[in-house]
């Protein structure tokens, strides 16, 4: 609380996609050097109407993440994928998908873990 205001802090997401994710992702493409050459880290703007391309990212990240033993994560990051577009608030996603927080944010850690996540916090 400042001079009587009180202000709410409020979490927003973005997918986060590695380098190493897209390198993986890489089929097929007639100069496969040069295509994991140019691959660098990226965020998805919305990840809703993603392209066929980011689409095979999100599906890889959710495979890394059920790779680490945590298959429950791994499906609820499917389901909620859609949110992460950084103008979602976590409130908003919890209220909508009516998820337990602790859900929500156990699934967060298991895919921060493969640096598919970014959280961030705006009043």
């Amino acid at each position: 609380m400042r001079q009587g205001w009180l202000t709410q802090l409020r979490q927003f997401y973005f997918i986060r996609v590695p380098r190493e994710i897209k390198v993986a992702c890489i089929e097929g493409a007639a100069d496969h050097v040069s295509a994991e050459r140019d691959a660098e880290d990226s965020i998805l703007v919305d990840p809703y109407r993603a392209t066929a391309e980011e689409s095979r990212w999100i599906k890889r990240i959710a495979e890394q993440v059920g790779k680490g033993g945590d298959e429950v994560s791994a499906r609820i990051f499917g389901r909620f994928v859609k949110y992460f577009d950084g103008k979602t608030a976590k409130e908003e996603i919890l209220r909508r998908e009516q998820v337990e927080k602790s859900e929500l944010e156990g699934m967060v850690d298991a895919v921060r873990t493969v640096a598919g996540i970014i959280i961030a916090e705006h009043w």
